[in-house]
């Protein structure tokens, strides 16, 4: 029996076999509820670094979750920044902006993915979580952080300032 990675949740979860990108260049999801029209799927990804341990930054994303609004829909998946690479470097569609991370030390990425919305929107969704991230209690009063929220856009790389 072959196991399959399921990517997403609740009406939007498929296994990875069922999302790809179609003519358009546009990640796609094909779900039993929509098996004729594909449903689209905006990525985006934030770059950031924070000097405590991966779960730290776990226990706290339902509360910024639930802080800034997010749509249920919006998925989340955070990852250390070898694992990013890793997933990622089968594709060779590594943002630049990736490796300049890693060069800058920054440890963690976020990836989010936003069914039935376009890349520029969802970056705004991860924007607003990672403005919520800096004011949680994982950073103290002053410190800075470094972030960068990226979406694909017509092919290239784009920055949410």
């Amino acid at each position: 029996m072959i196991k399959r990675e399921i990517i997403g949740g609740g009406p939007y979860a498929v296994s990875e076999t069922q999302q790809f990108t179609d003519k358009k260049g546009r990640l796609v999801r094909v779900t039993r509820d929509s098996p004729l029209k594909p449903i689209p799927i905006g990525k985006a990804y934030s770059f950031f670094d924070y000097n405590g341990p991966i779960s730290d930054i776990e226990k706290e994303i339902p509360k910024i979750r639930e802080l800034s609004l997010t749509p249920n829909e919006l998925e989340l998946s955070l990852m250390e920044m070898p694992e990013f690479i890793g997933r990622n470097s089968g594709w060779l569609d590594i943002p630049n902006e990736a490796i300049d991370a890693i060069d800058q030390g920054i440890k963690y990425v976020m990836e989010a993915s936003y069914p039935n919305a376009d890349n520029k929107k969802t970056a705004g969704e991860l924007a607003t979580i990672m403005d919520r991230v800096y004011q949680s209690q994982l950073y103290k009063k002053g410190e800075k952080i470094r972030c960068h929220v990226l979406y694909k856009e017509k092919g290239n790389y784009v920055s949410v300032e």
